[in-house]
C-alpha cells in the first residue's frame, strides 16, 4: 500500500482511496505494452506492483474464464450488440463473438486497442467510455472486467453504461471483494489493497449492488471467481503478501518443472455481479422500488434499494402441474396458499393435463383464492408440457413447481429462496433425503441415484437429485431454457439446460414422503431410461 491509505465504509465495507491520483498519472500507468507485460511486477514497495506480469502468457486460461462468464449471462440475456469497457487487448471481445455476439470494446490503452485490432481481427477501440459518445439504449450487454477499481469515478462509469444499456439488457462487473472474510483478514497485506493508486475503489457486494441499483440495474446473480493458471503467474500474482518469501518461491518455480503447471486458486476474493437493466418509469408516476437481498460479510442478509418492473405483481410463481389428483389437489392447493414464504406476493398457476377421474371438474367449480389461476390442456400431454404452460403465464421474479401428490411439503419452498433472494446463485434444488420409512421402493431411489450420477459425470458437476421437483429459479432464466420435453423426462432436461449455460446450482435437504403405485405413483422404470437419454442429447446439442 506504501504512502496510499483507504477508508473503509461502515455500511456496506467497501474501499475507498483517501488520496486520488490525477487522471494524467492514471493514463500514464496504462499507456502502453508495459501494463500487460511488467517485469517489474511484484514487491509493492519497488513501486513496480501494477499491471500483470504476463497477461497474454496466460491467453488461454483468461479465454476459458471469459467464456464461462458470458454462459452466464446468456442465462438473463438474449446476445445482440455487446460492449466490453476496459477491453484491454481484446480477449473477452473475441471470446463474446465466437458466441454469436456482436461485441466490440473501448479501452484507453494504445497499445491493447491496437493488438485487439491487429492480431485478434475485433474491434476495440481507443478510448473511455465517457469519450465514445454511443447512441443511448444500444447494446444488450455491458461487460466491465477487472476495471471499476481502477476508475476515479465508478458512479459516473455505471451512468454511462445504464444509459448505452437497452431495457432488460444484461451488465457483468468482475471485481476484488473487499467485504470477503479472507480480504478482510489479510488487511494492509492484500494484494488489492497494495495495488494503489492503480486500484482506487474496492467494493464489496453490497456497495456495487447499491451502485447498481441507484443507476436502474436489478441484481440478478452473484458468483465468486479464483483464477486458473500456471504456478508460474500464481506465484507472481500472491508474492505481494509476503514479499521475501514470494521472492524465493518464484525463483524455485521457475528453476522447476512444475512452473507450468496449472492450478485453480480462489481465496474467494473476487466476484462477479450480473444485473439486468430495468425499464423505465412509466410516465406520470415513479417507479416502483423494491429490495434486491445481497450477502454480506458474514454470510448474513443484508439488502440494498433496487427497481423491481413495475408489470410484476409478485415474486414467486408456483407452477402445479396436475393429472388425475381428485384426491389430493385440493389439499395441496390450499397447503402452498398457506406455506410462509418470505416473499411479497405468490401466484399458483395450476395446469391440469386432461384429467379424466373428475379433477377438472373440482377445479372448475370449487372458488379458489385470488392467487390461484386454472389453466387446462384439451389431453394429457405429460408434465413437461404442463410446465412449459404454466411458463407461459408465470409473472413472479421466480419460478418454482409443487407437485399436486402431496409427497413434498410446501413449507420447504421457504428453505430454497434464500440463495435465490441474496443472489448468491441462478437456481436451488430441494434434495429429498430417501429414509426407508418415506422413499417408495429400493429400485426407486436407486435408479434415482443412477440418473444423477450419470448427469454428475456428464456435466463435471456434483449433483444429488437432479429429478427433484423442487427447483426454482427466476423466471426470465427458466424461460430461457428452451425446454421440449413433455414427459418426466423435463426433470433431467431442466438441469441439463442451466449446466450448458453455466448456471449455478445450489442444494437444499428437505422432507419428502413418496406414494405407492396404488396411492398414484406415476414414475415408471421407463421414466428412467428416458431420463438418461435426455442427459446424453441434451451433452452433445
Amino acid at each position: 500500500m506504501r504512502e496510499h491509505e483507504f477508508s473503509r465504509c461502515r455500511n456496506c465495507k467497501s474501499l475507498f482511496l483517501t488520496s486520488l491520483p490525477s487522471a494524467e498519472s492514471v493514463r500514464a500507468l496504462y499507456g502502453g505494452e508495459s501494463y500487460f507485460a511488467n517485469p517489474a511486477f511484484g514487491d509493492p514497495g519497488t513501486g513496480g506492483y501494477y499491471g500483470y506480469k504476463d497477461y497474454l502468457g496466460d491467453r488461454g486460461h483468461l479465454s476459458e474464464k471469459f467464456h464461462q462468464l458470458i454462459a452466464r449471462l446468456e442465462c438473463h440475456v438474449t446476445p445482440g450488440p455487446l460492449l466490453d469497457v476496459g477491453a484491454g487487448p481484446g480477449l473477452m471481445v473475441a471470446a463474446a463473438r465466437s458466441r454469436g455476439w456482436d461485441a466490440v470494446g473501448v479501452d484507453i490503452n494504445p497499445w491493447a486497442a491496437r493488438y485487439g485490432r491487429e492480431e485478434l481481427g475485433v474491434e476495440v477501440r481507443e478510448q473511455s467510455l465517457e469519450a465514445a459518445a454511443l447512441a443511448d439504449e444500444s447494446f444488450a450487454a455491458v461487460t466491465m472486467l477487472d476495471l471499476i477499481e481502477h476508475v476515479l469515478d465508478p458512479d459516473a462509469l455505471v451512468c454511462e453504461a445504464g444509459r448505452v444499456t437497452a431495457p432488460g439488457g444484461g451488465l457483468a462487473v468482475l471485481t476484488p471483494h473487499a467485504g470477503s472474510p479472507v480480504s478482510r483478514a489479510m488487511g494492509a497485506r492484500w494484494p488489492e489493497v497494495q495495488r494503489a493508486p492503480e486500484h482506487v475503489t474496492l467494493f464489496s457486494v453490497a456497495g456495487l449492488a447499491e451502485l447498481l441499483s441507484r443507476h436502474g440495474y436489478n441484481v440478478v446473480g452473484r458468483r465468486s471467481i479464483g483464477k486458473t493458471s500456471s504456478l508460474r503467474i500464481l506465484a507472481a500474482d500472491v508474492g505481494p503478501v509476503a514479499p521475501a518469501v514470494g521472492r524465493a518461491v518464484e525463483r524455485a518455480v521457475e528453476q522447476l518443472p512444475v512452473g507450468e503447471w496449472n492450478v485453480h486458486l480462489n481465496p474467494r476474493t473476487k466476484f462477479v455481479l450480473y444485473a439486468v437493466k430495468m425499464p423505465a418509469a412509466p410516465s406520470g408516476g415513479p417507479a416502483h422500488r423494491g429490495r434486491t437481498r445481497v450477502q454480506d460479510d458474514h454470510g448474513a442478509m443484508g439488502s440494498a434499494p433496487a427497481p423491481k418492473p413495475a408489470a410484476q405483481p409478485v415474486e414467486l410463481s408456483i407452477i402445479v402441474p396436475v393429472f388425475n389428483e381428485l384426491e389430493r389437489v385440493e389439499r395441496a392447493i390450499h397447503a402452498i396458499c398457506g406455506a410462509r414464504l418470505p416473499v411479497d406476493g405468490r401466484e399458483l398457476v395450476v395446469v391440469d393435463d386432461g384429467s379424466t377421474d373428475g379433477t377438472r371438474e373440482l377445479l372448475r367449480e370449487r372458488e379458489w383464492p385470488p392467487a390461484v389461476r386454472i389453466l387446462e390442456h384439451a389431453g394429457n400431454r405429460g408434465k413437461g408440457a404442463a410446465i412449459r404452460t404454466g411458463l407461459t403465464e408465470a409473472r413472479g421474479t421466480f419460478t418454482t413447481i409443487m407437485d399436486a401428490d402431496l409427497e413434498y411439503d410446501a413449507k420447504s419452498i421457504a428453505d430454497l429462496l434464500p440463495p435465490l433472494l441474496n443472489g448468491s446463485t441462478d437456481a436451488v434444488y430441494g434434495v429429498r433425503r430417501f429414509e426407508s420409512h418415506s422413499a417408495y421402493s429400493f429400485w426407486y431411489v436407486l435408479g434415482n441415484k443412477l440418473v444423477t450420477f450419470a448427469a454428475s459425470v456428464l456435466y463435471r458437476r456434483r449433483l444429488s437429485d437432479i429429478m427433484t421437483c423442487h427447483k426454482i429459479m427466476r423466471t426470465e432464466l427458466f424461460g430461457s431454457l428452451s425446454l421440449s420435453e413433455d414427459g418426466f423426462g423435463v426433470e433431467p432436461e431442466i438441469t441439463s439446460r442451466l449446466l450448458r449455460c453455466g448456471a449455478l446450482i445450489d442444494e437444499v435437504p428437505i422432507p419428502y414422503t413418496a406414494r405407492t403405485r396404488p396411492e398414484g405413483k406415476k414414475l415408471t422404470p421407463g421414466d428412467g431410461w428416458r431420463a438418461l437419454l435426455v442427459l446424453a442429447r441434451c451433452r452433445v446439442r
